[in-house]
């Protein structure tokens, strides 16, 4: 879904006023917004510097934020993640960080080792796939 009017109606902009900024027509920069049309990359770039927003919020792109913890609600619709237990102990953080399964109300690995889900960033965090080595 494109933020076209979304990006316009921030910036408190009216159709006809946005158009004429931009160098289109209303019917034209309507068209945009409606996804009945998709502006030239030229305008796109222009709306984006008018607007005051990036040209991925424009079109819409939400790029995934590398090493973000999962929220819960992530967390319960993955059926794999990566765990790392929140100890100050080296140890045991190397020894039972890896992939688990979400089962029910745990998080379980290979060996049988679990984590309730309701000790969720307070004991341990998820991530969707291992960290990349620094």
């Amino acid at each position: 879904m494109r933020n076209y009017k979304n990006a316009r109606l921030r910036k408190n902009l009216k159709v006809i006023e946005a158009a004429k900024l931009l160098g289109v027509s209303q019917p034209t920069l309507s068209s945009w917004e409606a996804e009945r049309k998709s502006p030239p990359i030229e305008k796109l770039i222009r709306m984006a510097d008018l607007y005051e927003v990036s040209t991925d919020y424009l079109l819409g792109y939400k790029a995934k934020t590398v090493n973000q913890p999962l929220t819960m609600k992530e967390l319960t619709t993955n059926r794999t993640v990566w765990l790392e237990p929140i100890s100050s102990d080296e140890t045991l953080r190397q020894e039972l960080r890896g992939y688990y399964c979400i089962i029910g109300n745990y998080a379980e690995n290979q060996c049988g080792n679990r984590f309730p889900l309701f000790s969720y960033g307070a004991k341990w965090i998820a991530y969707e796939n291992a960290p990349s080595a620094k």
